[in-house]
């Protein structure tokens, strides 16, 4: 505090520790006669100089004697800190200390940040970690105890680790389990098939078509809300293996001739005669397959050809089946006469 200056238009203030002036120059106007400094450290001797100024000229400095300000007093410690997961993010928050002029956040016990804000988002730390966040209330150099958060895991992108035709109806992919998922969503060319409570690591896929190629990608959830879901893994392309064109047959004698136009990408072919598998033929370059079945009962017979690649095959539903009839053999003469 000071007296008054007469004709000054307004006061400047200026603080000095060990005799050296702050760079700042404090202002207030003329009617003002203090000045409460809330920037000074606890424990530490301050001398103030104060003038008188109107315009661009100043009296010479009035200068206090030394004092020195008393120790700081710890505030209260935070009485809550949070944290939820954000995309791949984690937001930390806590409640606000009375009398503290700064936090400081830690992670894992190592400094995070620090600052007069209750707030932080921990950008993308490494997926798969178990954090454990605290944060204590200072004011200057005294501080309250720790208060510390649940632990909480970015939950890694799982790993597709399979996948391939199930079923000659369906494809399946599967992956690895993440520790901290509570659900899975699985995603197929672009939209998420899978329901809200999805917790299986396979997904079996009925809804395809002989001959189309599907992308798949799976991400992990920690929680309900998508906000809590991992990356999306890399993808896996699967192709519903096709069926070959309409298969004929021809006979000659008691060989039925099969034939069929090739698959790519096909291994094997299972060929079925009146539903039942009776042969499994290698795959070769040839544009055309074919095989020979030898028939001894009289008969019609129908086949469809399967291919096949993993141990998987294709659905001969609505597969065009190439038919043969085996005649039965002449009845015997009777009535003869010599």
């Amino acid at each position: 505090a000071w007296s008054l200056s007469y004709f000054s238009t307004r006061y400047e203030i200026q603080r000095f520790k060990s005799g050296i002036a702050d760079s700042n120059i404090w202002q207030v106007n003329s009617s003002s006669f203090s000045y409460s400094d809330l920037t000074a450290l606890p424990t530490t001797a301050y001398t103030y100089g104060v003038r008188g100024c109107i315009d661009i000229a100043c009296s010479a400095w009035a200068v206090s004697s030394s004092i020195t300000t008393p120790a700081a007093v710890a505030p209260v410690a935070p009485v809550s800190i949070s944290v939820v997961l954000n995309r791949g993010n984690i937001n930390v928050n806590w409640a606000v200390s009375a009398d503290a002029n700064g936090y400081y956040l830690e992670r894992n016990e190592q400094p995070l940040t620090s600052g007069a804000g209750t707030s932080y988002q921990d950008v993308a730390p490494p997926a798969g970690v178990e954090y454990t966040y605290r944060v204590k209330a200072c004011k200057y150099t005294a501080c309250s105890a720790w208060v510390s958060a649940a632990k909480i895991i970015v939950p890694p992108a799982p790993v597709i680790n399979s996948g391939g035709i199930n079923s000659p109806s369906s494809l399946i992919i599967t992956w690895g389990a993440v520790a901290s998922a509570i659900r899975y969503d699985i995603e197929k060319d672009g939209s998420i098939v899978s329901n809200a409570n999805y917790t299986s690591i396979a997904y079996p896929d009925t809804n395809v078509n002989s001959g189309v190629t599907y992308s798949y990608r799976v991400r992990a959830c920690a929680g309900s809300a998508n906000t809590t879901c991992s990356n999306w893994s890399a993808s896996t392309v699967l192709t519903m293996m096709k069926s070959p064109a309409d298969v004929s047959a021809s006979l000659s004698g008691k060989n039925a001739t099969i034939a069929w136009p090739s698959v790519p990408s096909a291994t094997t072919y299972v060929v079925y005669r009146n539903g039942v598998s009776i042969a499994s033929i290698q795959a070769s370059a040839a544009s055309t397959m074919s095989f020979i079945d030898v028939l001894t009962v009289a008969d019609t017979y129908n086949y469809k050809v399967s291919a096949c690649k993993d141990g998987y095959c294709s659905s001969v539903a609505g597969q065009v089946a190439g038919s043969v009839t085996v005649q039965p053999a002449p009845q015997t003469p009777t009535g003869l006469t010599a």
